[in-house]
């Protein structure tokens, strides 16, 4: 179950990127690319480079608990960033 979370993690993350890459940097909109995408009042702007670094981290760190088939700790602070992601999606 801690694998499936931690793929499907994986995988938001590096969509997640690749939007915010393509917006930001591209101005690339479509609706493959801004699905479930809003814009925030608490980030303002800033809101794309806020994130990154945050899908950095569980591309590398998952990647990585997945190729040693062990959670740990790293896999578990992973797995605890669903917290922030939802909680910042969720945010005004």
């Amino acid at each position: 179950m801690l694998r499936l979370g931690t793929l499907g993690l994986v995988g938001f993350a590096a969509y997640h990127l690749a939007r915010d890459v393509l917006t930001t940097f591209f101005d690339v909109h479509w609706s493959a690319v801004d699905v479930g995408h809003r814009r925030h009042q608490w980030c303002g702007g800033i809101c794309d480079y806020v994130t990154m670094p945050l899908e950095v981290f569980n591309i590398v760190v998952g990647g990585a608990v997945l190729q040693r088939r062990r959670v740990g700790a790293w896999g578990l602070a992973n797995l605890a960033t669903i917290a922030l992601w939802l909680g910042a999606w969720l945010a005004p």
